[in-house]
């Protein structure tokens, strides 16, 4: 599916108050419509912001918000280009960015200072349709990492959902429409409007 993004604005700033006191916010814009021989006429938009207060001593906390949009629920935002982990839950519940109906989420990060040299953060995401605005439901991402040393460093990840409907990969996504990952190789157990990720450790160089 061929598209194009007609315009894109992006806009990051960090206010520093004192030492230990940091304030960072970030945002970003795009609109997406069809392009070339592309059979389905649409309109989409994307918006991402995000606002992080950092307090050395103890830590930092973030509220951020993703709109994945949809054209009247005809066709969502695509990006096929891009491995999106990260992105709307460690599950990868949602490949296909909420599939026709587009998706948007509300998201909090809480990463305190660790001892011992560890790192870590919290996400809690709450996931709704853009178009007809039903419940996709809920998310909780924990992530936690340390440096060996010698370029090595080990991760461990863990993601807990509760959905109306599990939504599995590209379930709804068309050939080219959804967004495409690196990381195929996670197991996952579904039951009964849960799914639980079994724990990933990754040992990476750097």
């Amino acid at each position: 599916m061929s598209a194009a993004l007609a315009d894109r604005i992006r806009e990051r700033d960090a206010r520093c108050f004192t030492d230990d006191w940091k304030f960072d916010y970030s945002g970003s814009y795009a609109f997406q419509t069809d392009a070339n021989d592309n059979p389905r006429d649409y309109n989409s938009h994307y918006l991402w912001s995000e606002t992080v207060f950092t307090w050395k001593p103890v830590g930092r906390l973030g509220v951020g918000f993703e709109m994945l949009g949809s054209d009247h629920g005809d066709s969502g935002f695509v990006t096929p280009l891009t491995t999106v982990h990260k992105f709307n839950g460690f599950a990868d519940a949602f490949l296909d960015n909420g599939g026709r109906n587009g998706l948007q989420d509300l998201f909090v990060t809480l990463a305190p200072r660790l001892p011992f040299g560890l790192a870590g953060k919290l996400i809690y995401h709450h996931i709704w349709a853009d178009h007809g605005g039903d419940s996709l439901g809920n998310e909780i991402d924990g992530v936690i990492s340390k440096k060996l040393g010698y370029g090595v460093s080990v991760l461990a990840k863990e993601p807990f959902t509760t959905r109306p409907v599990l939504r599995a990969g590209a379930q709804e996504a068309t050939s080219g429409a959804g967004r495409s990952t690196s990381r195929g190789s996670i197991s996952r157990t579904l039951r009964s409007g849960a799914a639980t990720e079994h724990l990933v450790l990754f040992v990476t160089p750097g």
